[in-house]
């Protein structure tokens, strides 16, 4: 007979029967010898069943030959998500599977197909496989209780905005032309440079100077300048005005004998 190795449950033997002409059945009689027949070991064990009548007669020796083997494959658990998505061009870290052997327990997964390529679009089929001791697969058509396959599905999609970055050569400056002042890459926190002592200026002129457009900022300040300054006008004159009719008022009004 073959058994299934197993760590659960023992061996229990089915039993023989003896018989005799004169006596009858005389089952009480039968002993039991040979190997015991550990399930959780694999091999082959030899049961020998031995019967005498009562006159001493002995019956010819029965033998049981028990084989216990390992027809069931590993088995597996996909750890997290069956169905992933993950960004494009960022890092993917596999969180593979936990595979278990019902004889051995714990086994390696070992994802042997693993295609995903973060750097191009599109579904990615991740295969986790695991081998026991005796060399069966858990996807082995000889499998106890069938070939088994486990799989993760690997989404890379591409959500992000492109950035645009803005070249300057390492001559670019900008030149302020109301203060004076200037910046640029070469200029450090803090530092107050005169234009004149830059190198791109000529003749002691800040080259923005032969520009005959203007800023914006630079627009928008002038005409704030020149609407403050209008509107400083119109208000000084008003306060004048009140000023003087108000002494006048207060001149007459201390005129006024007691």
């Amino acid at each position: 007979m073959t058994l299934e190795a197993t760590h659960d449950g023992n061996y229990v033997d089915d039993g023989a029967t003896c018989s005799d002409q004169v006596d009858g059945m005389i089952s009480e009689n039968v002993e039991v010898s040979g190997d015991v027949v550990n399930l959780s070991t694999l091999g082959r064990y030899t049961i020998s069943y031995n019967c005498k009548d009562s006159a001493g007669n002995a019956a010819d020796t029965a033998i049981r030959i028990v084989y216990v083997r390992q027809t069931s494959c590993p088995t597996c658990s996909i750890t997290g998500d069956g169905t992933i998505t993950r960004e494009a061009s960022f890092p993917y870290y596999d969180q593979g599977a936990a595979c278990t052997d019902l004889l051995e327990g714990s086994v390696h997964a070992r994802d042997d197909t693993n295609p995903v390529n973060v750097e191009r679009t599109g579904e990615y089929s991740v295969t986790y496989r695991a081998i026991n001791s005796i060399g069966l697969w858990n996807d082995d058509s000889t499998c106890r209780y069938g070939k088994q396959t486990y799989t993760r599905t690997v989404v890379v999609i591409d959500t992000l905005k492109p950035v645009i970055t803005l070249k300057y050569s390492d001559a670019a400056t900008l030149y302020s032309k109301k203060s004076n002042q200037f910046s640029n890459q070469h200029t450090t926190s803090g530092s107050n440079p005169n234009p004149n002592d830059h190198p791109l200026s000529v003749n002691n002129k800040n080259p923005a100077d032969s520009y005959s457009h203007t800023w914006m900022a630079e627009s928008a300040q002038t005409s704030s300048v020149n609407g403050w300054v209008v509107g400083a006008i119109g208000s000084a004159v008003t306060g004048l005005a009140l000023l003087g009719y108000s002494m006048r008022k207060t001149s007459v009004a201390t005129s006024v004998p007691v």
